[in-house]
């Protein structure tokens, strides 16, 4: 995909969220627009096959950024897992199988291009907050329902307490409140496979489609 050429250089940002089933990619104009997207299926126990689907997504999303005249700052990439944002690092996250990846450094050589990455549901709980349905909230409420199942606070102010953990944001001064954090079909996925010795994706893409047949039939 292409896009027009104009003669001013506008500033864009590109993103790109990676869980456990799929990557998913955007480009987006200084107006907020999505002019481009990707989506690739995440490799499956494979870290370095990842962080290759990232750097290719990241490739493609720059080139079509540039093809429009549009200036990117840096790539944002959104992970799962323990995420040392200070280091460019993927400390641990046993979804996409990788430990201690120097993600930014990977993706800076092969793009040549600013790279930053941020843990995915703080990214996208933050997203809400500035543009989504959490704009003009001082305190937003986030559950994020993907690979896993999380769930938190937004919050401006510091605080603890035994009911939930406290993290920091996606912006400096700010917290996250996290109540709930499990693995939802994460888990199911390796409970099929540690007990069954059957792949347990390919075997819930089996059934589903199984199930499809008969209720066609």
């Amino acid at each position: 995909m292409r896009l027009g050429h104009s003669d001013k250089q506008t500033m864009a940002g590109v993103g790109i969220d990676i869980g456990g089933t799929k990557l998913a990619g955007v480009v987006i104009d200084p107006s907020g627009s999505v002019v481009a997207r990707v989506r690739y299926a995440t490799p499956r126990n494979d870290g370095e096959a990842t962080a290759k689907v990232i750097v290719q997504a990241a490739e493609e999303l720059l080139a079509v950024a540039r093809s429009g005249n549009l200036s990117v700052g840096p790539i944002a990439i959104a992970m799962p897992g323990t995420i040392d944002k200070s280091n460019g690092t993927v400390v641990d996250s046993p979804v996409l199988s990788m430990h201690d990846v120097p993600m930014v450094e990977i993706a800076q050589r092969a793009l040549g291009h600013p790279v930053t990455i941020l843990h995915d549901v703080k990214a996208a709980a933050f997203g809400e907050l500035v543009v989504g349905a959490g704009i003009g909230q001082a305190d937003a409420a986030y559950l994020n329902l993907g690979t896993g199942i999380v769930s938190g606070t937004y919050s401006d102010q510091y605080s603890y307490g035994v009911e939930y953990r406290t993290l920091a944001a996606a912006v400096p001064g700010a917290y996250t409140l996290e109540t709930f954090m499990g693995g939802g079909t994460y888990n199911i996925n390796w409970f099929v496979e540690r007990f069954s010795g059957l792949d347990g994706f390919a075997e819930c893409v089996r059934r589903v489609a199984s199930l499809r047949s008969l209720s066609a039939s």
